[in-house]
């Protein structure tokens, strides 16, 4: 077996190993980070089905395995990270980690993709989320703005994720007090959904619930 020598964020983590000068070695941590991260079906799949310590266990040796890459592949170490605190954050004793992850994540995103990106987004609404359930309105807001105005700028005004987007800024905004504003957005993420989906997809009793 190839020796792992880095945990992300872990004490003592060894050096980065020289992947440049050693071919061989690199692809075969790229072939077994492949097969550690399998296809994101089947994560789900894995998680729907209750097996969130077998899925777990994938995405940390997917993680092992992307440290070790980071130097060549610093977004893909960023991809698993997202993955493994997604699942961590299902776990009420261990939102900090899942926190961790994320800012681990947006900061390698922000320095690689650039802070406009997509990618960038997608972390911010995920801390949002998360801020969200700790009750930390104020920077689940600043964060949820922030993605917003990204996907505004890159996404078509269709686009699922950024109907999503809206609705969970609205919701923020009404928590926080400001209703206006709150159920505006809350019914134009409405109006998009129905206009992508139709009147009888299940997120459109989710959003007249909120």
């Amino acid at each position: 077996r190839l020796g792992y020598a880095f945990v992300a964020g872990g004490k003592g983590a060894a050096p980065q190993i020289d992947l440049a000068s050693n071919p061989p070695l690199a692809g075969e941590l790229r072939r077994r980070l492949d097969e550690a991260i399998a296809e994101p079906d089947e994560k789900d799949a894995l998680r729907e089905a209750g097996q969130t310590t077998t899925s777990e266990y994938h995405y940390r040796e997917a993680l092992k395995l992307s440290e070790q890459l980071r130097a060549e592949e610093p977004t893909r170490l960023a991809g698993v990270m997202v993955g493994l605190a997604r699942l961590t954050q299902k776990n009420q004793t261990r939102v900090k980690e899942a926190e961790e992850l994320f800012k681990k994540a947006l900061t390698i995103y922000e320095q690689e993709l650039g802070e406009n990106h997509t990618e960038v987004a997608s972390v911010l609404s995920d801390l949002a989320s998360l801020e969200i359930w700790n009750g930390d309105l104020a920077n689940a807001e600043q964060h949820q703005l922030k993605a917003l105005n990204i996907y505004r700028q890159h996404l078509p005004r269709t686009h699922p994720d950024h109907a999503t987007a809206l609705a969970a800024l609205g919701q923020i905004y009404t928590r926080r007090g400001n209703l206006i504003d709150g159920e505006r957005l809350i019914m134009e993420s409405l109006e998009l959904h129905r206009e992508v989906f139709g009147e009888n997809n299940p997120r459109i009793s989710e959003l007249l619930a909120l």
